[in-house]
């Protein structure tokens, strides 16, 4: 996380390639696939009772206004 920028990494969000050079004689280059930072503000958090993102997290299954039965 980067506070300065307001950044953050979530996995399996914003995947990015990146070309590497091979570095010694021989060796081949290869593309990689890495995850980018995503700002902060487009993030939720993940409620375990709905299992999706929320901006308020329940604490149970009656309270939770996104909860699917």
């Amino acid at each position: 996380m980067d506070t300065r920028r307001e950044l953050v990494l979530v996995k399996g969000v914003n995947m990015r390639l990146k070309h590497a050079k091979p570095r010694r004689q021989g060796e081949k280059g290869s593309i990689m696939s890495i995850e980018g930072p995503i700002h902060a503000s487009k993030v939720l958090a993940y409620c375990g009772t709905c299992h999706r993102g929320v901006r308020k997290l329940c604490t149970d299954s009656k309270t939770c206004r996104y909860h699917r039965s």
